[in-house]
Formats: structure tokens, sequence, C-alpha cells
């Protein structure tokens, strides 16, 4: 399939939120990069998931965007304890080599249910309010900023 034919569901849209809301602390150029792939999913979808849809006249009364927010932070605090270790002593490093497969492996998986439950609740929420998939074209046309994004490491 050529790039410019692939169209985009609403695992990406949630994607990009989740992006968006991981760099907004980080350097102008890798924030104002996602904020720009947000906004561009946020308008070609119609949907503001900072937002519960104003269905009724008390908003999110049923609680599940409230819900939807809390499955995003878990999915966001997903880690394995060795995140943030660049370079270890000989003993950790023998406890990395134990145990950091079955941890990353464990963290993908509980992202990959996180991401389920999400769309599951975005389907409850928004149901019929918005398109399920669009184009590269609708992004692009939404201010998309392109498909190269800063690379993260670069800022350090």
């Amino acid at each position: 399939m050529h790039p410019s034919s692939r169209t985009f569901d609403r695992s990406d849209l949630i994607l990009a939120w989740l992006g968006r809301r991981k760099y907004s602390s980080a350097h102008k150029d890798l924030r104002n990069y996602h904020d720009a792939v947000h906004a561009a999913f946020t308008k070609a979808f119609g949907i503001d998931l900072d937002l519960p849809p104003m269905k009724s006249p008390i908003p999110n009364e049923d609680g599940l965007h409230g819900l939807f927010l809390q499955v995003a932070r878990a999915y966001e605090e997903v880690r394995s304890p060795f995140s943030n270790y660049m370079c270890g002593t000989r003993e950790i490093s023998g406890i990395y080599q134990k145990y950091s497969q079955p941890l990353e492996t464990a963290a993908i998986a509980m992202r990959n249910l996180h991401m389920m439950m999400l769309l599951e609740l975005a389907e409850l929420i928004w149901g019929s309010d918005s398109p399920h998939r669009v184009s590269r074209e609708n992004l692009e046309a939404g201010g998309h900023p392109g498909w190269n994004a800063p690379e993260p490491a670069d800022y350090w």
C-alpha cells in the first residue's frame, strides 16, 4: 500500500493525543510537532479526547469520560523499573539481564489492554459522532506537520 493511501483509525487518534500529553513539557520542537499532530487528528475525527461530548445537559453524566482519562493515565504509567537507567553496576546488569525482557513483554501486554479499553470507551463515549477512519489527505488538510517526527534523543 502506498503511504498516501493509508487510512488512520481511532487508535491513531488516541496515540496522537497520548503523544501530545507525553511531550507537553518537552523541548518546544517536540512539543510543537506533537501539538500539531494532535490538532490535525482532532480536526479530522471531530473529537476532542480531553472533553466529553455535550450529549446531555450534564456532561459526562455516566462517568465514562473520567474512566477514559484514568485508563489513559494507567497506559502512560506502565514502565519497567529499568526505564530510567542509562547504565548500571555489574549487579544491576545481572538483574537487568534476568528481568528486563519479561518486564518489557508484560508492559507491552498491559499497554495493549489499555489501548483496547480506550478504544471501547471511545466508542461508548463518542460512538458515531465522528468517523472511525480518516485518510492521510484529511490529516494533511487539517494541518498535519509532516510524517517525519523530531527524534526525542536529539534533544538531550
